[in-house]
């Protein structure tokens, strides 16, 4: 199978060695690209992991059923950027979801998910909990690879409830509470978050 493997700054996933050792040829992006590699590169499915541009929909609708994305959150609760943040911020559901992509941003149809509970959350910064859905949601697909690969999950699942969505420019109201940037605490950020919401 050609896959097209788009990602954002990381590099060398345990995912891309994956598929590697699964027979597949893969083609990884971390930035934009032309809707016509597509054909050139004769792709047969698309994984996105971290990516952060927003697929166009002739790309969409061309990949239609074999396009999807990785997304360290427990959907439909923190789509967009930053989710681990907010899902400590607005205590909100933790977990990871791998979903089909449509035109929204992160709103297609769950394919698999799996909540995470962060038990002994004293002591444990953002950096650890973020590194912690990485390692859940990279042993996620790893695991359901064969059936998504088989179509065994064809439409996947809707999103059901309204859930929350972030932007970018939704952190800076915070910025201040990440006393030591992505390190902070969690129990600190939420001390921090208490004492500007007074």
């Amino acid at each position: 199978m050609n896959i097209l493997y788009l990602i954002g700054k990381q590099s060398d996933t345990p995912i891309h060695n994956f598929l590697h050792r699964d027979g597949n040829q893969i083609l990884e992006i971390k930035g934009l690209f032309e809707d016509s590699l597509l054909k050139t590169c004769r792709i047969d499915f698309i994984i996105s992991y971290g990516y952060r541009y927003i697929l166009k929909k002739p790309i969409v609708d061309f990949m239609k059923g074999r396009i999807i994305n990785l997304h360290p959150s427990y959907l439909p609760w923190n789509r967009g950027v930053h989710p681990n943040f907010w899902s400590w911020v607005e205590d909100t559901p933790k977990g990871v979801s791998i979903h089909f992509i449509d035109e929204g941003i992160d709103t297609g149809n769950i394919i698999v998910q799996r909540e995470v509970d962060f038990e002994n959350e004293k002591g444990l910064n953002l950096y650890d909990s973020y590194i912690s859905l990485k390692e859940e949601i990279e042993d996620l697909f790893m695991s359901s690879w064969a059936d998504i690969k088989r179509g065994t999950f064809k439409l996947g699942i809707k999103q059901e409830g309204k859930g929350s969505f972030h932007l970018i420019k939704d952190i800076e109201k915070y910025k201040d509470c990440l006393t030591e940037g992505w390190m902070t605490k969690i129990d600190t950020l939420q001390e921090n978050i208490k004492n500007i919401e007074i």
